[in-house]
């Protein structure tokens, strides 16, 4: 996780007149799976251990923080924002890049299988055409299930 490095978690109570700095750790982790910004970091506790706490930001929320931010101060945020959106793009552009490669890759194999079914097919329609018309249901099956597998391939390629 890493950790942030502008970000201080400030503490106060009912005694204490004022929020003093508690700690400036703070570790920041994006959980895709719960669709949110996990803030950790520990404080002292007045037991005399640590307490850990941990702040999950869900993502929808994330945007009203971000429209208030704008609100307020749009001169600093649209540089970040810019910057985030900059990285996130070039992020979904590395990913297509990749998933075109995939899809030529499949392409290719899909080509490759289906020079290959030929030849069995080729054969099982031989052994179906030399069998006697009562018994070559199991080469018709056969001949229907490679010539479905050839379809399947053809629309790969």
């Amino acid at each position: 996780m890493p950790d942030l490095k502008h970000s201080t978690v400030y503490r106060g109570g009912i005694t204490a007149s004022r929020l003093s700095s508690e700690t400036s750790k703070v570790c920041i982790h994006v959980n895709t799976q719960e669709r949110s910004i996990e803030f950790r970091f520990n404080i002292d506790s007045k037991g005399g251990g640590v307490t850990s706490i941990l702040l999950s930001v869900g993502f929808a929320d994330l945007g009203y923080i971000l429209n208030s931010a704008a609100e307020k101060s749009h001169e600093e945020l649209i540089p970040l924002l810019s910057s985030a959106l900059k990285k996130a793009a070039r992020q979904l552009r590395a990913a297509a890049k990749q998933l075109r490669a995939d899809a030529k890759c499949t392409r290719k194999v899909a080509t490759q299988l289906t020079k290959k079914m030929e030849r069995v097919e080729s054969f099982v329609r031989s052994k179906y055409c030399a069998a006697p018309s009562e018994q070559d249901e199991e080469e018709r099956e056969i001949l229907e299930l490679v010539e479905d597998i050839q379809v399947d391939l053809s629309e790969m390629s």
